[in-house]
């Protein structure tokens, strides 16, 4: 090899080196051997991304914990026949329908205050024969729940993208129980629809 070419090369050498020590190494553990290099901003951002989509998801998962344990009471203190009469709605089709429904979800909104951000009308649990009729409003109103929910918590839908639907053989089939679940400044509230021929 020439004087000449092995300058150029020590020049290629080194500028790759500079190039490698301005980078950050990922390791790809699902492929073996397999890396991408990125700049340590990129790395950051990367890594930033990664806690807030952990984050996330912890938040997540306690926010299911809580409201399965709040359905949980809700059934066992039987808690539709004691709710209050300004939170009772009537379905006079002999179904339950999409505005019997949104009432009882604004009759709980009816109670939030201005001064605190209230929280969401999040569950609803209803006898399989009123998710019967729930299910008919379609896709838009009431979403099917994915299969890990259905399979895990007997959650069989969500209605208007913010209600989930447990579905329970224990409530009476005429009722469906309509709840804001409890959260530090809220101690929880319940509605009902009373389905009626």
């Amino acid at each position: 090899m020439t004087q000449s070419a092995q300058s150029d090369y020590a020049q290629v050498g080194q500028a790759i080196k500079r190039q490698f020590e301005n980078q950050v190494a990922f390791f790809n553990i699902g492929k073996e051997h397999a890396f991408f290099f990125c700049s340590p901003d990129e790395a950051r951002h990367a890594m930033d991304a990664v806690r807030r989509y952990r984050e996330e998801g912890w938040n997540h998962r306690e926010r299911v914990d809580a409201r399965d344990a709040y359905k949980a009471c809700l059934m066992s203190s039987k808690a539709w026949e004691g709710v209050h009469y300004t939170r009772r709605v009537i379905s006079t089709d002999g179904a339950l329908t999409v505005a019997a429904f949104n009432c009882a979800i604004s009759c709980l909104e009816n109670e939030f205050r201005a001064e605190h951000k209230g929280p969401e009308v999040d569950l609803a649990v209803m006898h399989p024969i009123r998710f019967g009729d729930a299910r008919v409003w379609g896709d838009w109103i009431c979403r099917r729940a994915s299969d890990e929910d259905r399979c895990d918590r007997n959650v069989w839908a969500v209605i208007f993208d913010r209600v989930e639907v447990y579905v329970d053989n224990d409530m009476p089939t005429d009722m469906v129980l309509v709840a804001a679940s409890p959260t530090r400044h809220w101690e929880g509230m319940t509605s009902r629809v009373q389905v009626v021929s």
